[in-house]
């Protein structure tokens, strides 16, 4: 395929024409094969036929993304870089994936706070040392509840509850080792 002819068939799926695709998938033919080839043996839960259609989808949206203005950057370059993202992220999606289905989540059978007793000397030190939103928190956590729940409980953002929980655990270590 000519310079011109593909500039011209990029300029036409650029605005919403989609019949020459089909000539720059022949063009870039051997790139889509190389890709699959190169990552086939990476990605071995994905069927060949899977990988090619996802660098087909990876080529279309090179084509459409393709800025002309930058004149240093080949559409073949462009094309070629499109596709090894792609490729990358579906390999690093299929690993995310198997890692959810090789760990189910394992929910603790009790929370270390929960053996805390109110009326104990030490826990009272503890409580002394907390902030007022830590004050709130620490009792929630005791009783089971997540951080999303306790954030929608004190009306504060999950990340709040995270870091008082953060701070309630160092100060704890901090007054254990104190105590020894």
């Amino acid at each position: 395929m000519t310079k011109e002819k593909l500039e011209q068939a990029l300029r036409a799926i650029q605005v919403g024409d989609d019949r020459p695709f089909e000539d720059i998938c022949q063009a870039y033919a051997s790139l889509i094969e190389s890709t699959v080839l190169r990552f086939q043996g990476i990605c071995p839960g994905l069927e060949r036929e899977d990988l090619e259609q996802e660098a087909r989808i990876a080529l279309y949206r090179a084509a459409q993304r393709y800025d002309f203005s930058k004149d240093q950057v080949t559409f073949g370059l462009f094309a070629k870089i499109c596709l090894r993202n792609c490729m990358i992220s579906l390999r690093r999606k299929q690993a995310a994936a198997q890692r959810t289905r090789q760990k189910p989540p394992v929910k603790p059978k009790h929370n270390r706070f929960s053996e805390i007793d109110v009326n104990n000397p030490c826990t009272e030190k503890i409580l002394a040392c907390l902030s007022p939103l830590e004050k709130k928190v620490l009792p929630l956590y005791v009783k089971g509840c997540s951080y999303q729940k306790i954030a929608d409980i004190l009306s504060v953002p999950v990340k709040s509850v995270d870091n008082a929980m953060y701070r309630i655990k160092r100060k704890i270590r901090i007054l254990s080792a104190d105590s020894l």
